[in-house]
């Protein structure tokens, strides 16, 4: 059997594919939600522009 040097055991091997498939999936969630908030956040954002644009007036942060 070809044996390469710088392969470990197959169990070891096993668990660091399952390692990077955990650290894949983690990620894929975290981009996920990110998105969604920045989607909500563009959007009341063009929703107060457009109030804005229509006279409306938008109350901003209260100066502490």
């Amino acid at each position: 059997m070809l044996a390469l040097p710088f392969a470990g055991s197959p169990v070891t091997l096993l668990l660091a594919l399952v390692a990077i498939l955990l650290v894949l999936v983690i990620l894929r969630v975290a981009l996920e939600l990110a998105w969604r908030l920045i989607i909500i956040a563009a959007v009341v954002l063009g929703i107060l522009w457009l109030l804005a644009a229509f006279g409306i007036d938008v109350p901003g942060p209260t100066p502490f």
